[in-house]
């Protein structure tokens, strides 16, 4: 009994002990659970909710990744819950293992997404049996995501606690912050929007703009940026329909998508969705565009979303918009037709919260509104109310450029008077009637020009015509004071205190500013203002940002505030006004250059096809709608003269089988190589070839040399806007679009190349079908030449379609949308025609893609092999220039050559990203890893900054690597570095640090120095060093994954010291090493740099990628002669040119130009023979195409200009041709002056020693001396020394080696005139005759120059007087030059 007792006392115990366990279990609470919690997100919005949504469990040890940032070596084995948004399948291999280890454990794993059989297979649980955890999570915000962590924690944890049902949010809909809740249709938002109450009221007669916005902003209640960006459009009388939804989801209300109409009338459409308008919807993604189209409205881009960037931060920031969101923020939505990409807010915490709200920066959100209103303005307006301002190039003073950008293909005075035909026909007010080219260019001339401070007289000149602008010292002192006190200083420091000295005039005791222009009706047109950088010492040689002159701004202040422009259009490719300093993307309306002077004004910028970089930069950092116009017609340049015949001559040697003969020939084919100087071209030793063996062997070399040069392409002449080129042009441009595939079947099947042209026309021109034409030029058919003939016909058709530049154009004009477009070259890509369209590029982040990649590689052994068989060995450091415009067109190659010259390997992402690098082993690899120094150019700073991040990686990678198998050139130039950074006084590791890096570029808010500009300004230095030395100050801020952008000139000199080979890449078939002085100044920089660092010339490629099926590695002087042979030294190029008149000699004019800086920047490449060769086929025009007729009817300033620079070459001892020939120039350049008036450019009026040396080489009658010396003082107020024609030495022959002269002048130009000189009677006349048919606002008015009175009449001194005064300056000048110049 007491047994049993005792038994019965302890199961009553137990009882009470489990049941009070239960207990216990039953009122578990959050402070209770104690477990290891691991989230993974694919998007910030969860990762930031959850991080709220866990606060409430304090014992939680809890843990969330971003899938873009999951660590290597995740370990999740001892997590009790995970729960997984993968987002897609290609994150589970890298989560699998450790999931695996946490299942073993029992861990409770949860997949949200991606709900695939692979994603599943992860999960510990079948969600189907939960649903309430995907209406949780689909549904999302703050409460969804609390409820969902206390479902999950009552279901597997034994949570006691009651379990809330999901919250259900719309997936779209209207959203108005005055309103109770959104609504599902635009019919229930209208009615609540039109009825009476305290909101604003919607009125149907006024604009009504579009809003699209995430709905994670409204769900997370991160709507003060759209609730503010609705009250100041309603502000503005403008209703306001803002939809929100997930990315697939844009439009779907505002539109029916079906019908594809618009649900209410729109004006315009912002977004500040990312990606593309369908990404992640069902639907292709150039849905996106046909919906926008049928809408017909502008869509712009307002930037919200930058990820825990708050206001502050961004207005601190040189970037703007961080690298890493330029992809998803501005290059995608550009693929739509996207522009503006405004930044409106920035993210800040919720307080006691982990969650960011999306909130307003003030006056960004008032300069997207103002920028809304005037492009709704632009489609309500009447055009003829309109005011359009149009601004043409003169990037340099001097009358051989006016209007004449050098490397857009755009012939500006005819595109001109096309657009002003197209807005008459379209109702504006142009004035009475439109007028010639030859009036508009002459308008342009009289008083469209800017002027360098160098000719004061040519200045006045323009301003006593009266149809300039003066702009009051008062007036802009109102404009400059209403600047940030920083902006002012900056212009201030550089420029001096207002007006400055750039375009100022005094009359009357008050100072103005000069704006020129020629105004047609409501239509103005006007010179970009000069950057002034050779007008000014400091800043020629400035390495910092150059902010704009007082010029510069009161140009663009006028625009908006005086002339009250309704749209500003930069009428052709490559201005200044996007590189003016600021941010580099989403730019600051208040500190910004370019967006404090493009203001409230709709812009619109025309670029070229073939310049996608710059049209970007146009489009991201001056709010620009982007018109692509097209590439001149590209055709193969042929042979022409001794290289023509040269040919037929090798096809008669082997023809013939009589030995004498066969050596006349010979000796005929080798004198002629000789007489055309293609020994160095060829590399061959011309004296050595004579023998029958030897020239068997050197018959092939210049055979093929031959083929490659008639093979080239060339730009033929220029492209006019609205215009498609015709006839054999368009059957060339077709042949050459059809691209090495059709070549090499025309090769291959022994078409003639008559035949070809034959069967082009018949197709594209006659109208034959593919069959037809094959029948009637070849007698039978075949399918893959039908093939190529039915691509012809698209070509053809494309090419014809540039009728639509002009109406894409008006369209803008009219507030309507764009369609956008892919840029590039047009034999290379052919899908960037039709023109016309909004140009685009492409998400960046997939650079390089695989097939660059491989390229690349092959790219690199053939650049190391070319080294090795030169130089016996390999390179230890090798210097690449990196340009945007070029990675656009080969998409990543020039980058994968450096990463297979560093021995990195590179791998693809799911996403096609190449995000993994590894190290290629030593033994593998085969050979040194070799150093290489990175220069990208400032766009590409600004474009690609996530590959500057990879190569900078890899260059660090191969740095550490442990080679045995070979050398490790990186380690070891790392290593040397590291010595010299710690003799420099840095600490350890400091000097680590800077040792590995390699990628320098220029100053952030910078684009580099511009060495070009000192170059053609030659009297301002005397020795290359000078222009070597802003090179490395230009280009020496260093860039890396720690560092962005810091000052370090003396390592990236320290750098230079080791480059054993430079080289480059050019992809355009348009662009060349002397179109554009891009390549002269950047490369040529580079190896100049080089040279004076290192003390050594290094070998410098070229990475020739013109054909993308048969890239090679040459030589650059083998390339830059090739080019001069088949472009500039050509006739048939040379024609093209011609067709268009002034233009055209001005473009023969910046060749030279650009020859000259090749010449000082690689001296040993820019021969002698070159420059004979220029002066013959441009000079005495050996090919008979009456250029002088030409030049003297068109533009002869523009052969002043290259007279000019020839006899320059010859002063700085870097040419010596015969006396005969020098005298010859500079009697010419004297003649032409006399006839005509001076060109006063920077090496003519602005190069007092140039000037003189004119006048002492010549041999002209001092009459014609002294009208030279009357002319050239009018226009600069400085006078020339007569002294005795002829006393210079007659040659260059004095200066023992190519380089610098030692003389000097005055260069500032900046001193008023004492006195004054009329213009010359040749000039007015010329100028006035062509002006007279035509008033400045197109009315019929007869125009006369007023003239001064002059203290130095042309030619008509009395003859006693010229006695006295050659008697005077007999006796001094004798004394004066017989110690000045003969002892020279």
């Amino acid at each position: 009994m007491r047994k049993q007792v005792i038994l019965l006392i302890m199961a009553t115990m137990f009882v009470l002990i489990m049941s009070g366990t239960a207990f216990a279990e039953d009122n578990i609470t959050k402070n209770d659970i104690k477990i290891n919690f691991t989230t993974i997100y694919s998007g910030s919005t969860h990762y930031q909710l959850m991080g709220d949504a866990v606060k409430q469990y304090s014992n939680v040890n809890y843990t969330t990744y971003l899938t873009t940032e999951l660590p290597t070596n995740l370990d999740l084995s001892n997590q009790n819950l995970i729960m997984l948004d993968l987002y897609q399948d290609s994150y589970v291999p890298s989560v699998q293992s450790t999931i695996d280890e946490a299942k073993k454990k029992n861990a409770t794993v949860i997949i949200l997404s991606p709900q695939s059989d692979l994603a599943k297979n992860l999960s510990s649980i079948d969600i189907t049996q939960y649903p309430y955890i995907m209406q949780y999570f689909d549904n999302g915000g703050y409460e969804n995501e609390k409820r969902l962590l206390n479902y999950i924690m009552v279901t597997f944890f034994s949570l006691n606690e009651t379990v809330e049902a999901p919250l259900v949010y719309p997936t779209t809909g209207i959203y108005h912050p005055d309103a109770t809740g959104p609504f599902a249709t635009v019919e229930e938002y209208l009615q609540w929007y039109q009825s009476d109450g305290a909101h604003y009221k919607y009125d149907s007669s006024k604009p009504t703009v579009g809003i699209l916005f995430h709905r994670d902003d409204y769900i997370k209640e991160s709507t003060p940026w759209v609730n503010s960006l609705i009250s100041k459009l309603e502000a503005q009388g403008i209703n306001c329909v803002a939809e929100f939804g997930s990315l697939g989801d844009s439009l779907t209300i505002i539109m029916n998508t079906t019908t594809l109409k618009a649900n209410l009338p729109l004006d315009l459409l912002i977004t500040s969705k990312s990606y593309r308008l369908r990404s992640y919807s069902n639907e292709p993604l150039e849905k996106g565009i046909e919906y926008l189209e049928a809408l017909n409205v502008p869509i712009i881009k307002a930037v919200i979303g930058m990820y825990q960037i708050s206001p502050e931060m961004w207005a601190n920031s040189t970037d703007g918009i961080p690298s890493n969101l330029i992809g998803t923020r501005i290059a995608l939505p550009e693929l739509d037709g996207i522009f503006e990409s405004i930044v409106v807010a920035g993210q800040v915490k919720k307080p006691n919260s982990d969650v960011y709200v999306t909130v307003p920066i003030e006056e960004q959100m008032n300069w997207l509104v103002a920028r809304a209103v005037s492009w709704i303005n632009l489609r309500r307006e009447s055009n003829v109310q309109k005011k359009i301002a149009v601004i043409y190039y003169h990037h340099t003073s001097g009358k051989d450029g006016v209007g004449v950008m050098s490397e857009g293909g755009l012939n500006t005075y005819e595109s001109l008077v096309n657009f002003l035909q197209a807005l008459k026909d379209h109702g504006y007010d142009v004035g009475d009637h439109v007028p010639t080219v030859d009036m508009l260019s002459a308008q342009m001339q009289l008083y469209g020009k800017n002027v360098g401070v160098w000719a004061p007289g040519e200045l006045e000149l323009m301003v006593n015509s009266g149809k300039v602008e003066l702009i009051p010292l008062e007036e802009y002192m109102q404009w400059f004071n209403s600047l940030p006190q920083s902006n002012r200083e900056a212009v201030i420091n550089l420029w001096g205190e207002p007006p400055g000295d750039i375009m100022v005039c005094e009359k009357d005791g008050q100072k103005y500013i000069v704006i020129p222009m020629v105004k047609y009706g409501n239509v103005l047109l006007a010179p970009q203002p000069m950057r002034s950088k050779d007008q000014n010492s400091t800043a020629m040689f400035t390495d910092e940002a150059v902010p704009p002159t007082h010029q510069y701004i009161a140009f663009y202040m006028w625009m908006n505030k005086v002339y009250d422009a309704d749209a500003l259009i930069h009428f052709g490719t490559y201005g200044s006004f996007e590189y003016l300093p600021g941010k580099q993307t989403g730019l600051s309306a208040t500190t910004d250059w370019p967006a404090i002077l493009i203001q409230d004004m709709p812009h619109i910028y025309l670029y070229t096809i073939d310049g996608t970089a710059g049209a970007i930069q146009a489009k991201r950092r001056s709010n620009a709608l982007i018109i692509g116009y097209s590439t001149p017609a590209i055709i193969v340049s042929g042979l022409y003269g001794d290289l023509a015949t040269l040919e037929t001559d090798l096809a008669l040697y082997d023809q013939s089988t009589d030995e004498t003969v066969k050596t006349k020939q010979r000796e005929t084919i080798i004198n002629k190589c000789k007489n055309l100087n293609l020994d160095k071209d060829l590399n061959v030793d011309l004296n050595l070839v004579s023998g029958s063996a030897a020239f068997d062997i050197f018959k092939i070399t210049l055979r093929d040399y031959l083929t490659r040069l008639k093979s080239e392409y060339m730009p033929y002449g220029l492209h006019v806007l609205g215009e498609s080129i015709s006839g054999d042009q368009l059957i060339s441009m077709v042949n050459s679009m059809l691209g090495v595939d059709f070549a090499n079947y025309i090769t291959s099947n022994s078409i003639s190349e008559n035949q070809t042209s034959q069967l082009i026309k018949e197709v594209i021109i006659n109208g034959k079908t593919s069959e037809e034409a094959q029948n009637l030029v070849l007698g039978k058919t075949d399918s893959k030449l039908t093939n190529f003939l039915n691509t012809a016909k698209v070509h053809a058709q494309n090419l014809l379609s540039c009728g639509q530049e002009m109406t894409s154009l008006l369209n803008a004009l009219d507030g309507k949308y764009v369609a956008p477009g892919p840029g590039g070259d047009p034999i290379r890509k052919p899908d960037t025609l039709p023109s016309g369209r909004d140009l685009y590029s492409f998400d960046p982040r997939e650079i390089p893609i695989e097939s660059s990649r491989d390229l690349g590689i092959q790219m690199a052994n053939d650049l190391l092999n070319k080294y090795l068989n030169e130089t016996g060995e390999f390179p230890r450091k090798v210097s690449v220039f990196l340009w945007a415009t070029e990675t656009m067109k080969h998409l990543g190659v020039m980058e994968s050559e450096i990463l297979a010259l560093l021995g990195v390997k590179v791998e693809y992402d799911s996403f096609n990203r190449p995000t993994m690098l590894s190290l290629i082993p030593s033994e593998e690899l085969g050979r040194p890893r070799v150093d290489v120094l990175i220069i990208p150019s400032g766009i590409y700073r600004d474009t690609f900054p996530i590959q500057m991040a990879l190569l900078d990686k890899a260059i660090r990678m191969a740095a550490e690597a442990n080679d045995t198998a070979y050398p490790n050139y990186v380690k070891e130039n790392s290593q040397a570095l590291y010595i010299w950074l710690q003799s420099q006084g840095y600490d350890n590791a400091t000097a680590k640090e800077l040792s590995l890096t390699r990628l320098f570029s220029a100053a952030p808010g910078s684009y580099g120095p511009s060495i070009s500009v000192p170059i053609s300004h030659s009297d301002g230095w005397d020795d290359e060093g000078n222009i070597a030395d802003l090179f490395v100050r230009g280009w020496g801020y260093a860039y890396s994954q720690i560092q962005w952008g810091v000052d370090l000139q003396s390592l990236l000199n320290q750098n230079l010291k080791g480059v054993d080979l430079v080289t480059h890449s050019i992809s355009s078939n348009n662009y060349g090493m002397l179109y554009g002085d891009g390549y002269a100044s950047d490369m040529g920089g580079l190896i100049l740099a080089v040279r004076t660092a290192s003390g050594k010339e290094p070998l410098v490629y070229i990475n020739n990628l013109r054909n993308p099926n048969n890239p090679n590695v040459e030589s650059l002087d083998q390339f830059l002669s090739m080019e001069l042979r088949s472009r500039n030294l050509n006739p048939k190029w040379i024609k093209g040119i011609m067709e268009h008149g002034s233009y055209g000699a001005a473009i023969m004019s910046d060749a030279v130009e650009n020859l000259w800086i090749w010449q000082v920047t690689t001296p040993g490449m820019v021969t002698d023979d070159m420059w004979n060769m220029v002066y013959e086929t441009y000079i005495l025009d050996k090919n008979n195409l009456g250029l002088k007729e030409y030049f003297n009817t068109n533009n002869p300033y523009a052969k002043q200009s290259m007279i000019a620079r020839m006899v320059e070459t010859i002063r700085k001892g870097y040419w010596n041709p015969s006396s005969e020939v020098k005298t010859a120039l500079i009697n010419e350049f004297i003649q032409s002056v006399n006839e005509y008036g001076v060109t006063c450019c920077h090496h003519t009026c602005g190069n007092l020693v140039l000037n003189q040396m004119m006048i002492t080489g010549s041999s002209l009658s001092m009459e014609q001396l002294q009208q030279y010396v009357a002319a050239y003082a009018s226009a600069t107020g400085k006078n020339l020394n007569l002294g005795t024609p002829g006393s210079t030495p007659q040659s260059g022959s004095s200066q023992t080696s190519k380089g610098p002269s030692s003389s000097t002048g005055d260069s500032s130009g900046s001193q008023r005139a004492t006195e004054r000189g009329e213009q010359s009677a040749s000039e007015s006349q010329s100028a006035s005759e062509s002006a007279e048919t035509a008033g400045t606002d197109g009315s019929s008015k007869t125009y006369e120059v007023s003239q001064n009175s002059s203290s130095t009449p042309q030619s008509s001194m009395p003859i006693a007087a010229i006695v006295g005064v050659l008697i005077l300056v007999g006796l001094v000048g004798f004394g004066y030059f017989s110690g000045a110049i003969f002892k020279k």
